[in-house]
């Protein structure tokens, strides 16, 4: 046996936990193929502890912001609409992100939080996208969109406005939250405004109260986004908490 062969064998494995320091300094697309390294590596890499040190590093390293838009061309008709495109601020660079609901104009929610985004639209389905893995989850319909789909055109003859959806974490539970911030269509209830946020667990929307105090700027799009259990919309320099009643 050769000495070359002879010390390569006699190489003992890092430990892992020196192992995960090394993985905590990669990029996702590479901690997904090494998943099928072993099932102690998949494990690690799943785990939400790490995915919180690894996403840490990733935004010390000074990787360029990106927006995220979905593109239609107005200018021609039945247009192939790209439902999530990336661009990189102060670059000319763009790409595609390939997603299962192509065609369909989509609004993507104002941030985004731990690399995940929110991508809307008033009458349809929208989803929580990792635009890094391709990974996504499905919302369905609130009671507001369902509101908007049954007046249809009527709506806005009533003189009701549209509003835009805010993504956010919760860093006391440290679950994220879609939600809808907007005045109240019902006649009477000038002053009375509904949040809804969607729960995880249950798959569903909730009804938080009391929503704001103060009504909520319509177009052009209100930002409204859940940080440390508060939310905030533009157009007013109030905060109000949201908890999970």
């Amino acid at each position: 046996m050769s000495s070359k062969k002879q010390r390569c064998m006699s190489m003992e494995p890092l430990p892992h936990d020196v192992v995960e320091l090394i993985m905590e300094r990669l990029p996702v697309k590479s901690l997904l193929r090494f998943r099928a390294v072993s099932t102690q590596w998949k494990s690690t890499i799943g785990d939400p502890y790490f995915e919180e040190k690894q996403l840490k590093h990733r935004q010390k390293s000074g990787d360029p912001d990106v927006l995220m838009v979905s593109v239609r061309p107005y200018d021609v008709v039945k247009p192939d609409i790209e439902a999530l495109r990336t661009l990189v601020v102060g670059s000319s660079s763009s790409g595609n992100i390939p997603t299962p609901w192509e065609n369909t104009l989509y609004h993507v929610s104002n941030g985004s939080c731990d690399g995940l985004v929110c991508v809307y639209n008033n009458h349809i389905t929208g989803f929580v996208v990792n635009p890094t893995t391709g990974w996504h989850r499905p919302l369905p319909l609130c009671q507001f969109q369902q509101l908007m789909i049954d007046l249809g055109d009527r709506y806005l003859d009533l003189g009701h406005s549209y509003f835009s959806l805010g993504f956010g974490k919760d860093k006391l539970t440290r679950t994220y939250k879609p939600v809808w911030l907007y005045n109240s269509p019902e006649t009477g209830l000038e002053d009375a405004t509904r949040c809804e946020v969607f729960d995880f667990t249950t798959s569903s929307w909730r009804y938080v109260t009391p929503a704001a105090p103060y009504r909520v700027v319509a177009l052009p799009k209100p930002v409204h986004a859940l940080q440390e259990n508060m939310a905030f919309s533009n157009g007013y320099n109030r905060s109000f908490a949201v908890g999970n009643s």
